[in-house]
């Protein structure tokens, strides 16, 4: 259980598509141990709450606070929402209030004990379409949605928005209504007891000390449109039961009320885009890895086509160069080679993916270029990239096209003979890529894209670099190349580059 946006490391999230057959298969290694916790208290007639502690690693740095889980009986059928892993003495209170059946994962970022009761009681677990996995045990789920629940006065809500992983929240149909959230609608009015001195000051920060709050981090990381989360409104409750924070009493319909009517009054930056198709990160040069995936854009028409992020690390701290946003399994990977502490955009063109990176790191610098347009989604820079000033990590030069209107840089990456890192004005599509179309195929073709290391294309858009100007990369020291478009290029790099810029002039 931790904020949605947030990747625990060494827990490794696989994305898993549900089909139609209600079903999809779930595998797990172990289940994590019990951690401290209350008692199981009544707070409706057969609906019970229990909080405990939970302790997480994100980005290299320790988290204790708390969470909740949500218990409902009918008859002798017990249905567990957003697990909490009871001790010894919990499970014989667990055990005296009747047959644990169902659990339910409502958010996509939960479900570090969903299993320990799946195998315990063999337990059928509950979760939305397209929801990622948080294990690998093999564990058939049924979908959560309208006519296909654990208890007969449920009422699931899906956030249909919500691009970066799924998050629900559902109702329980007794006492004015009951809603059972996750990490969309947060109760913290002030840090309870399982929170660590660190912990408190770092949420306190990003404002989540808040009654009825839409989860701060949730809401800026997950994509979810501000309409999508006014549809709760349309819900018929009274009280709430959050995976963080107290039960909320009778007020809770005219809390939330007010706590989206405060994000109502803030600006609201353009939505945070969906992650697309991608490979696996590669480690292509000692501490230099790379990563290929989809892009869609249209120009004169619809295309798809291939993209590169580049990522440097240096000691534990990650630069991530062209950025393409990872689904829950690759950002786990990112997670587990260090900490994202540096984002870098090199072309006016790209940055699609910046803002989700920026929101979900937020500690991290953000470099642009001078006067580049900003992408939104929050995505302010903090750093100017530029040839004489501060570098997001050692050893590294940058060239700026200083005659481009379209603000556009190169860097150079000081190992292994020197690595000439690029956006679009030097590409290496020398042949069509797995992500392309085949309309998008034959229009780039026809535009000269396809050719071996080559800046011909963005040279004659409009707006773009002299030759000359271009030509200042032929005096740059590199052996190699790894591009925003097209494979990396290993040891002949700078013969083809010095052979593209005498095909300009």
């Amino acid at each position: 259980s931790f904020p949605v946006g947030w990747v625990v490391k060494n827990r490794i999230y696989i994305s898993t598509v549900c089909s139609s057959s209600d079903t999809v298969s779930l595998n797990m290694s172990e289940f994590p141990v019990a951690l401290p916790h209350g008692t199981i208290d009544e707070v409706f007639p057969d609906v019970f709450f229990v909080s405990g502690m939970m302790k997480a690693n994100f980005h290299g740095t320790d988290y204790q606070y708390g969470r909740n889980m949500v218990i409902v009986r009918e008859g002798e059928t017990l249905t567990l929402i957003n697990t909490l892993r009871l001790n010894s003495e919990g499970l014989e209170a667990l055990n005296a209030l009747g047959r644990v059946e169902n659990v339910v994962r409502l958010g996509g970022y939960h479900g570090r004990d969903d299993q320990f009761y799946v195998n315990e009681y063999e337990a059928k677990l509950w979760m939305f379409p397209n929801m990622p996995s948080a294990d690998d045990r093999k564990q058939a789920v049924n979908l959560l949605k309208q006519g296909n629940v654990p208890f007969t006065r449920c009422n699931p809500l899906q956030f249909e928005s919500c691009s970066n992983v799924p998050e629900g929240l559902l109702v329980i149909e007794q006492d004015g209504g009951i809603v059972v959230s996750c990490d969309s609608i947060q109760n913290w009015d002030t840090p309870d007891k399982y929170f660590d001195t660190s912990t408190t000051e770092a949420f306190t920060k990003m404002n989540f000390f808040s009654p009825a709050n839409i989860g701060p981090v949730w809401f800026k990381s997950s994509g979810v449109t501000l309409a999508d989360v006014k549809r709760v409104l349309e819900l018929k409750f009274t009280h709430l039961l959050s995976a963080h924070g107290t039960p909320l009493k009778d007020s809770a319909y005219e809390q939330v009320s007010k706590s989206i009517a405060k994000l109502e009054a803030q600006p609201q930056e353009s939505g945070i885009p969906a992650a697309l198709a991608h490979g696996e990160i590669e480690e292509v040069f000692p501490n230099v890895f790379h990563v290929e995936g989809l892009m869609k854009a249209t120009y004169d028409a619809e295309y798809n086509f291939g993209r590169n992020m580049t990522i440097v690390r240096r000691g534990k701290a990650l630069t991530l160069i062209n950025t393409v946003r990872l689904d829950p399994k690759g950002l786990s990977v990112l997670d587990s080679l260090g900490s994202v502490e540096h984002i870098v955009r090199l072309g006016a063109a790209h940055g699609r993916d910046d803002s989700f990176y920026v929101n979900m790191y937020s500690s991290a610098q953000y470099w642009a270029l001078p006067n580049m347009a900003p992408v939104g989604g929050g995505a302010t820079p903090t750093k100017m990239l530029t040839e004489d000033g501060p570098t997001p990590f050692p050893g590294c030069k940058v060239l700026q096209y200083t005659t481009s209107k379209t603000p556009e840089a190169v860097l150079v990456i000081e190992q292994d003979g020197g690595i000439l890192v690029s956006c679009d004005s030097w590409m290496n599509w020398a042949e069509r890529d797995a992500y392309m179309d085949d309309a998008s195929f034959q229009n780039m073709e026809k535009m000269g894209f396809f050719a071996p290391v080559s800046c011909t294309v963005w040279k004659n858009h409009e707006g773009c670099a002299t030759a000359e100007d271009i030509s200042r990369v032929g005096l740059l020291e590199f052996k190699h190349l790894v591009c925003g478009h097209g494979p990396p290029v290993k040891d002949k790099a700078k013969e083809l580059v010095t052979a593209g810029i005498a095909a300009l002039k």
